[in-house]
């Protein structure tokens, strides 16, 4: 803040391409965090551990009508990767949790 450093990160990882990685997800992810989990599980050593997700890993519009009384929300984009392939709403994991 006002321009002083606050803090150093003295312990840096040399290298996150060859570190393991567990991603948590479950209902409670959604959005974004499903759009970090799917970008995470397209790397080497990462496994998703937990439960599928909220199944919001879209963009949305919404619109208002019938006097401000009503809000319609829809869907109009899906995440994609590098190659235009799109990954499904709902992010599954690898392991699931045990019921």
């Amino acid at each position: 803040m006002d321009g002083k450093v606050q803090e150093v990160i003295k312990n840096k990882i040399p290298s996150f391409s060859n570190a393991k990685v567990a991603v948590l997800i479950g209902a409670g992810t959604a959005s974004s965090g499903e759009i970090t989990a799917t970008i995470f599980s397209k790397r080497l050593k990462t496994i998703l551990l937990g439960d599928n997700t909220a199944g919001l890993a879209n963009a949305t519009n919404g619109f208002v009508f019938n006097h401000n009384k009503t809000y319609f929300l829809v869907s109009t984009a899906r995440i994609a990767d590098n190659h235009k392939r799109t990954f499904p709403e709902i992010i599954k994991p690898d392991l699931y949790k045990r019921k």
